[in-house]
């Protein structure tokens, strides 16, 4: 293994979307693994297609349809990603398809995606219980109805690296589907990060949510619930605004005036210098928000709002950026 981390033949990051099949393909092209390995590797997941087709189909003597031989064989090496990205190292994932037997990480895998599955609804149930009293459909529909629907469609063994759910209500300063893992730990990912979204939204008081998120619509030209658009974003926006203004108390109101000010303060700033002065401000919030989980969550959105931010300014934008409240 130390041979392997010493060549440097590893890249630095490898996407977690078919992780299996992309080691693989690394390891083959730098011959990380040798080619009885791969042999090996390469028909133990055969095995268990056939092996799962056939329990698909309940080993009758029909055919499984083009679209779900697909899933089948997504499903197996679905489970053998969920069993690698848990080592949290790609050298050790490496190492792992280099030592152990390939039998046993499916195997594990598939423990792996079965623990997953169960551990979801204890997540939502946290994301149902912490839910904000808003009425925009998108937000209702992951918050109340999403898991369900996932819950009722999912097969840990049939269509393990599917969502078979729709969630269309975006992240904090990214799309629902950025993420590139799947299925269940996509399902685990995405809940996790709402549950701590919707521990922001209790910071606020239900009047001050709402009459921020009516001023989001108004500023916008109708109402917010005709909108898509993240509830935490608009939070974090203002919350942001108010910590570059040098406000020690955590409040997400502006005034026309304040956003005129951050224009002309920061109009000639560079992403570096803005990126700094609001990590800054946010960090004079901690106490506020009183947990490590959820001030980290915050911290990551701190350059996606410095790029818009300056983008905005140096047009003249910055009205774009915040809400009037």
């Amino acid at each position: 293994m130390n041979d392997i981390q010493a060549s440097g033949k590893l890249p630095e990051r490898i996407s977690a979307e078919n992780y299996t099949a992309n080691l693989i393909e690394i390891c083959a092209a730098e011959k990380i693994i040798d080619k009885s390995r791969l042999d090996i590797i390469q028909n133990t997941l055969a095995k268990h297609f056939y092996e799962t087709a056939e329990q698909f189909t309940k080993r009758s003597s029909g055919s499984v349809s083009e679209k779900r031989a697909r899933l089948l064989t997504e499903s197996v090496l679905y489970r053998s990603d969920a069993y690698l990205l848990g080592l949290r190292s790609h050298e050790r994932a490496v190492h792992a398809l280099c030592m152990e037997d390939m039998e046993d990480i499916l195997q594990k895998g598939e423990e792996t995606v079965r623990k997953l599955f169960y551990e979801s609804a204890d997540i939502f149930k946290a994301v149902y219980k912490s839910r904000a009293d808003i009425d925009l459909f998108e937000y209702r529909y992951v918050t109340e109805k999403a898991y369900d629907e996932f819950r009722r469609n999912y097969s840990p063994r049939f269509n393990a690296a599917e969502c078979p759910c729709n969630i269309d209500y975006p992240l904090l300063g990214k799309n629902a589907y950025d993420s590139e893992l799947k299925g269940v730990m996509f399902i685990c990912s995405y809940y996790r990060d709402l549950y701590l979204e919707n521990r922001l939204c209790g910071l606020l008081s239900h009047d001050t949510l709402s009459e921020l998120l009516e001023s989001f619509g108004r500023d916008r030209g109708g109402s917010y619930k005709a909108l898509s658009f993240n509830i935490s974003e608009v939070i974090m926006n203002n919350l942001l605004g108010n910590a570059l203004l040098g406000r020690n108390d955590f409040r997400v109101s502006l005034s026309e005036k304040d956003i005129a000010d951050i224009g002309n303060e920061y109009r000639e700033m560079s992403l570096q210098t803005v990126s700094a002065a609001a990590s800054k401000g946010l960090a004079e919030y901690y106490g506020v928000i009183s947990s490590p989980p959820l001030y980290m969550y915050m911290r990551k959105y701190i350059p996606e709002f410095a790029v818009r931010l300056c983008g905005a300014v140096r047009s003249n934008g910055e009205r774009g950026v915040f809400s009037v409240c």
